[in-house]
């Protein structure tokens, strides 16, 4: 260790729990952060409100939606964490982000960092919902006055194809004009557009960088996600145990593709199932490789 993973700011505990978990590298025994140090370091930065920001006490739409980007791979896991003597999970707080970053939104379907209105914030957001598998143009929560993120990203591209980072002059990003398309405006939003692209065609994450699923796992989560869309108030307790079972079968590296656990999760905890002893009895069953083999192991 020469210097803090968070020396500049809640930034470096983002991008690099993103860097690690892109290729879901295995954190090497004597490493100085583990993942739950660098998760505990970034949930402890949330805000009251439920956003996050760089500096100061004001969400950020930028932050917040980064924050969702690095922690969604934990959305499903059951683990709590110790933050000034509360005890939080990632799905609570993920949820929360999201709220914010919600009440945030234009009515024009942008957002506004920093008093400017600008296309990256929005790009961040788009990137964030995808990353939890949540369809940005669809999705009520995202779409005000009738517009979705993708027409306040519209707002600002230019006749040549490009996008300027906003309509107004921004003294604090002063070589970016509003009259001229901008090159970190244009690659923010092509990996937002990626990352619409990528959630559409069922693929992995804009940040998980492993070979796709192979297409016997896609049809596993697939028909888990089915069987789970059906829990009501009269599925009994084995069922949703079967479904468990299901659930933890899966390499624990993929079941953040299982969109609607958080479903199951409810359920069993409302029925006073024990989630935990189902995990640790389950035996992780892997999926054959496709013929051109891919697969789904690291």
């Amino acid at each position: 260790k020469t210097a803090s993973l968070g020396r500049q700011g809640i930034n470096g505990w983002i991008w690099g729990l993103i860097t690690i978990d892109s290729m879901a590298y295995e954190i090497p025994d004597g490493a100085f952060y583990s993942r739950t140090d660098i998760i505990t370091e970034i949930i402890s930065k949330e805000l009251t409100d439920g956003g996050f920001t760089l500096t100061g006490d004001v969400a950020d739409p930028d932050i917040t939606a980064m924050a969702i980007q690095a922690l969604a791979p934990y959305y499903n896991d059951e683990n709590t964490y110790e933050i000034n003597g509360e005890t939080v999970s990632v799905r609570e707080v993920i949820d929360r982000a999201t709220e914010k970053l919600s009440a945030m939104q234009t009515d024009d379907g942008d957002f506004s960092s920093w008093g400017t209105k600008n296309v990256e914030s929005a790009d961040q957001v788009v990137v964030a919902l995808c990353s939890l598998g949540i369809d940005p143009l669809s999705d009520s929560r995202f779409i005000k006055n009738g517009k979705t993120l993708l027409d306040g990203i519209l707002l600002y591209r230019m006749p040549d194809g490009g996008f300027i980072h906003s309509k107004t002059y921004d003294k604090g990003n002063p070589s970016s004009l509003p009259d001229s398309s901008n090159s970190m405006a244009g690659e923010q939003t092509l990996y937002a557009m990626a990352a619409l692209l990528r959630r559409k065609k069922g693929m992995r994450a804009l940040y998980d960088f492993r070979p796709e699923q192979s297409s016997a796992l896609k049809a596993r989560i697939s028909d888990l996600q089915t069987e789970i869309a059906k829990i009501g108030a009269k599925t009994d307790d084995e069922a949703l145990k079967n479904l468990l079972s299901d659930y933890y079968s899966i390499t624990e590296t993929e079941r953040r593709y299982v969109y609607n656990y958080y479903l199951l999760s409810a359920a069993a905890k409302e029925r006073n199932i024990d989630i935990e002893k189902i995990a640790s009895e389950t035996k992780i069953i892997e999926s054959p490789p496709d013929r051109d083999g891919t697969e789904n192991k690291v």
